[in-house]
């Protein structure tokens, strides 16, 4: 009886949790645009696939990462793009995971609040890879957004910390009007 209570309980929780609005993580595409190719001049693809759940269908995600071509003439420069949908499961609401992949991603770095981007967005640096980071959670979906750029050929010297945070919130900003608009 006492089973059938706690399985009752955790049905109720997880049928009243918002599960979100998105039933798809967005593919790598939903970045390939003039921000990236701006951000990233004369870029090539280095990842672009699906996240391995190891059998949890209850999320799913893709990584992606472009870099500049070894051959450009520009400095290196380098975006790592990650799209996470989570959606309703026993103890958890889609939404409530999007906000702890937020949490998660961002614990450890200072994080600030970024305006008007989402239902809630952080952005922070990571001196260890020198990249500039904004993650947003709308709805159930996450995306995490990094920028890193070199202003000489060799990559020892990098842009400025404001400058890889503006470049990671400029191409965040894209995609998820992207996602939002459908386009």
């Amino acid at each position: 009886m006492l089973l059938l209570l706690v399985g009752g309980v955790t049905a109720a929780v997880w049928l009243d949790a918002d599960g979100g609005e998105y039933s798809v993580a967005p593919d790598c595409s939903v970045a390939e645009g003039e921000v990236l190719s701006r951000l990233v001049p004369a870029h090539e693809t280095v990842l672009a696939e699906r996240i391995d759940t190891e059998g949890q269908e209850w999320w799913e995600g893709h990584q992606c990462v472009w870099e500049t071509a070894a051959t450009a003439v520009e400095p290196p420069a380098k975006v790592a793009l990650y799209t996470m949908r989570n959606e309703n499961r026993p103890g958890a609401g889609g939404e409530e995971q999007a906000a702890t992949d937020l949490a998660d991603d961002s614990r450890g770095h200072e994080a600030v609040a970024v305006e008007e981007l989402g239902d809630e967005a952080l952005a922070w640096y990571d001196n260890g890879n020198r990249f500039g980071c904004v993650g947003v959670r709308t709805s159930n979906l996450y995306v995490s957004s990094c920028y890193y750029a070199s202003t000489d050929y060799s990559g020892t010297r990098t842009v400025p910390q404001d400058e890889a945070l503006k470049g990671a919130e400029e191409l965040a900003r894209d995609v998820v009007a992207r996602i939002e608009t459908g386009s």
